[in-house]
């Protein structure tokens, strides 16, 4: 019985390992797969838009921020300020 426990022993103990070394591999993974994963905590280094965003009524916003090791991780978005959204119907108000 005592054989028996021991190879017991010893598959549960392989499975940790193969366990453990599938979700370090995973998460070596996804930190390379995605540059921005956990970007929101990163210190803001700027925000910037562009000056006739009222005139033209479209704002072409950047965010940067800094990583360790001198780096930045940017992130831009274009907003259409002349596009408004309307409600569904059903969903806005009533007449």
């Amino acid at each position: 019985m005592a054989k028996r426990t021991k190879r017991k022993d010893a598959q549960r103990a392989a499975k940790a390992r193969r366990r453990e070394g599938r979700e370090r591999k995973k998460t070596a993974l996804q930190a390379h797969a995605d540059p921005f994963h956990g970007a929101w905590r990163l210190p803001l280094r700027g925000c910037f838009i562009n000056r006739e965003w009222q005139d033209r009524l479209m704002a072409s916003i950047l965010v940067t921020r800094d990583r360790r090791g001198g780096d930045i991780v940017a992130a831009s978005a274009l907003v259409d300020l002349g596009c408004r959204r309307r409600p569904r119907p059903g969903h806005g108000p009533g007449p």
